[in-house]
């Protein structure tokens, strides 16, 4: 049978990378926002069309600090700038980590279906032979019968078309 996540040894490391990864979440502890609902409404931020406009200022405003009011500091607009550029280098590791993740997550989910598929098939076949085996199929017939529906849906999902595992 043909898998597609070929060393699961591999993926017995996770537990340690998970806490890798919560590590790195706390590391964002005295800088991370999360905003509301409301707040994310009209919000300015810098995309690719704003960014030259604000290096331009921040150029200027350094070079002319004098010329800014009394409270402002033209360093701080450079410090902002500067963890800009790594939050978002940041958020681009953290993207690619993620797809990884969801694709790896996905096709050793499609394996353990082929195994469970065929498993249920080699089970099916063997228990018109053999009545104790018969008694222990029927948990999968009542968890069939109680969640074909779900069962249903999922397989109906977007990301699902196509597929045709079901455990029988």
């Amino acid at each position: 049978m043909e898998m597609m996540v070929k060393n699961v040894r591999e993926i017995g490391s996770l537990k340690a990378a998970k806490e890798q990864v919560n590590k790195l979440n706390e590391n964002m502890n005295g800088s991370k926002v999360s905003l509301t609902n409301e707040e994310r409404i009209g919000i300015r931020t810098i995309g690719s069309s704003r960014m030259g406009l604000v290096q331009i200022i921040d150029q200027l405003a350094t070079q002319f600090n004098g010329k800014l009011s009394k409270e402002d500091n033209a360093e701080e607009l450079s410090k902002r700038l500067e963890a800009l550029h790594a939050l978002r280098a940041y958020r681009l590791s953290v993207t690619t980590l993620l797809e990884a993740i969801d694709d790896t997550d996905k096709a050793l989910s499609r394996d353990i279906m082929k195994h469970a598929d065929k498993f249920s098939d080699s089970l099916n076949s063997a228990r018109k032979h053999d009545g104790d085996l018969d008694e222990g199929m029927r948990a999968i017939d009542s968890y069939n019968s109680r969640f074909a529906n779900a069962m249903k849906e999922e397989d109906d999902a977007p990301s699902n078309i196509g597929a045709t595992s079901d455990v029988k």
